[in-house]
Parts: C-alpha cells; structure tokens; sequence
C-alpha cells in the first residue's frame, strides 16, 4: 500500500512479501529509503494468500499492522502528497478487495456541540465540567466562556473570565499579551557578554550593546506570543540610546521567525526612521529612511510603536503617528528588538496588546499556562547575529 503521495518519485509505502517479510520505505525526489528495513513476522500469511496492512497515525508515531496485529512503529513523516494507492515489485498479481481511510475525531470536537449548547444555557459551571472531559485544560475554559460573551456583548463577564484564565485585563476592550517591564527574566531575554555582545537585566532595564563596527544583532524573548492577526493589535516599547553611531538604527521587532524573517522599525540618532522586512534573507525598505521632528535626537529616550488597524499598520513615534503602510501577515510569532553597528541602548518595556471583539475568530490559538504544565523548552542561545551590508542599513541623505 502507498500514501502521501505526490508522484511515483515521492511516496510512502507498507509491504509484506510472500515468504513473510514487510518494509516499510519511500521515495524522495526519487531515491528510496527504507525506514523500516525488511523484517520478518510470523503474522503474515505466507504464500499466495489474503493479507491486511494497516497504518495509524497516533499523535506523532506512525503504527503498521497486519491482519489486525501491530508489528512496528515509526516517527511520523509530513506528506508529500494527498494520494493513496498500492505498489508492487517485479512481476506479480494481486486483488485487492478495499481500502479505507478513517479520520479519527479530535476530542474537543466531539464535544463542541455539546459544550456550546451548556454555555448558551448559562450553565458555565456545567461548562467547565465538561471542557475537562473533553481534554481542555481550565484556562482554555474560561476563555471559551469569555469568547461566548464577547460575542453576545457580555464584556463584564468576558473579563471576568479572562481574568480567571490568566489574562491581564486593563479593561473589556484590550488583553494584554506580553506587558514586559524587566524587573526579573521570566521571559527567557539573553543575557551574556563576550567581545561582540553584552546583554543583560539591570535595574528594570534591558540593556543591550553591540560591541562589532558592523552588522546587526537581535534579541527575543523565548516565550512565543500568540497575536491574531485577524484583530488588531499594538506593539509598543521605550527605548533609550546611551551611545553609539547616530546614522545606524535601533528597532523593535516582530512577527519575526528567525534572522532570516522579520518586520523591523526603528529610529537613528540623528532623526530618521524606517519601516522595512526581510523575508527569505532578502532585505526590503518597506518604508525608506524619513526625517522626522518627533524623534528625541542622539543619546535621548525614544517610544515606538506599531499598530494594526483593519488592513493598515500604523507607525508611531512618541505617541505621534508618523506613516502607515498596508498591512501583511507575519512571518513567525517572536518579538524583540535589533540594533546595528556600535551602539549601546536600555529598553524599559515592550508591551503586545490586542484588542476585542475582533479576536474572536481565533482566541483559541493564544497560549494558556497551567502551573502543573510542564514548562516548553526552547533553545539555549535566543540572541542572533546576522550581518548586513552597510548599504542596506545607512541612513540615505
């Protein structure tokens, strides 16, 4: 049997052989793989004679079966494809009499109908009961309840159970996602020196120096933030440039996936800011260098601030708007900060907000912690270097 197939070059297949061995293997761009070599099982029925494969997939382990006993295991492996059909080698006739794909049900859908059906009858209680059957941790509970009432303009009792989840709620119209002020580092920012960097938490600062003469660095938090990008959103930090080159810029970033992916916009020392993107490792001026009066020149306290309204992001700078530009989505979900060539800053806070009703659609996908969960590794080193020609950072005249 063969699945995930895009073409005869890429697939996966499970087979047995007639004196009673299976494989399981595939083909990529053409060269074969056998993942699971050949192996014998006193399962298969040897000769000309009926026979059953079956594969299942349980969360990330691929289990094969035949004739109804499970005989070997594999990690998971994505699709090349969405076809299925059957492989055979070298000269040979078979029938084949079915074969049959079963989408098992995620848990929580089973339950869904039931569950909405408990929280339009007011029982939130009841609710909350059998969201735990159902697999739902309690804070994801609540903001389902809290997605109920937002929706039917409830938004006292929304808060209320945003507030129960977790959520930090200033009032009914915006959730905080990240309100980060760096009196401790809770949220994983590198800290460390060398003869390149030096990054560290001191005194409710972010301190963040880039010793090289060219280049640019970054850093971000380790926890990921879940913004909706169908709501609108607002990204905002102060930042204060101690010393360094005036024509090189200091940045927030976001909706960054790693050094190669990002949004950027940030401000120089002698006045000017920019808006731009990389994607792929390719670096684009989405906005080119502008003058502005707002901007609180050389070593001097800066606040940015980006904001998502409809389709359009809107780019301020000490709490006045300076430009706007079409909106495009993101390209991962971290966010942090960039500076290029000698320069030393102190950050005192990056805050993410969202704002309701609009995130409706998708609050489901925000992060909820539960102090018995586990907590998610992430990799050790979150500071990244990438240099950059000079040309695509020095202010243009």
């Amino acid at each position: 049997m063969a699945w995930g197939i895009k073409d005869t070059d890429n697939c996966y297949t499970f087979g047995v052989s007639g004196n009673g061995s299976y494989i399981f293997g595939k083909f990529e761009e053409g060269k074969w793989k056998a993942v699971i070599d050949w192996t014998k099982s006193s399962q298969i029925n040897k000769g000309n004679a009926r026979n059953t494969l079956g594969v299942s997939k349980v969360g990330d382990t691929l289990n094969f079966y035949i004739n109804g006993y499970r005989v070997a295991e594999s990690p998971f492996q994505h699709f090349f494809g969405k076809k299925i059909g059957v492989c055979l080698t070298n000269k040979m006739k078979v029938n084949i009499e079915h074969i049959v794909i079963t989408q098992v049900p995620n848990k929580k859908e089973v339950y869904k109908t039931f569950l909405e059906n408990r929280l339009t009858n007011g029982d939130d209680l009841s609710f909350l009961n059998h969201c735990a059957k159902a697999g739902y941790s309690k804070n994801e509970a609540h903001v389902k309840i809290a997605e109920y009432y937002l929706a039917n303009s409830n938004s006292q009792s929304a808060a209320y159970h945003l507030e129960k989840a977790g959520w930090s709620i200033r009032n009914p119209d915006e959730i905080i996602l990240l309100e980060e002020h760096f009196n401790d580092n809770q949220n994983g920012w590198f800290e460390g020196t060398d003869e390149k960097v030096a990054c560290r938490i001191q005194n409710g600062q972010y301190f963040f120096e880039h010793k090289r003469d060219a280049g640019g660095w970054f850093s971000w938090s380790k926890e990921l933030f879940n913004i909706n990008e169908s709501g609108d959103f607002r990204i905002e930090s102060t930042i204060t440039k101690i010393d360094g080159i005036e024509d090189h810029f200091y940045s927030i970033v976001w909706g960054l996936k790693d050094g190669d992916n990002f949004y950027a916009f940030g401000i120089t020392g002698d006045g000017h800011f920019k808006y731009c993107k990389e994607l792929n490792g390719v670096w684009k001026n989405m906005i080119n260098w502008t003058k502005s009066p707002y901007i609180n020149k050389s070593n001097l306290t800066n606040t940015l601030a980006v904001e998502k309204s409809g389709d359009i992001l809107k780019l301020y700078i000490n709490g006045h708007f300076v430009a706007e530009h079409p909106y495009e989505k993101f390209l991962g979900q971290k966010v942090g900060f960039l500076i290029y060539c000698k320069m030393k800053v102190e950050i005192d806070h990056i805050t993410v907000t969202q704002f309701p009703p609009k995130i409706l659609s998708a609050i489901e996908s925000q992060p909820f912690h539960e102090e018995s969960e586990q907590a998610i590794e992430y990799p050790e080193d979150t500071l990244l270097r990438r240099d950059v020609t000079p040309d695509e950072i020095r202010t243009k005249r």
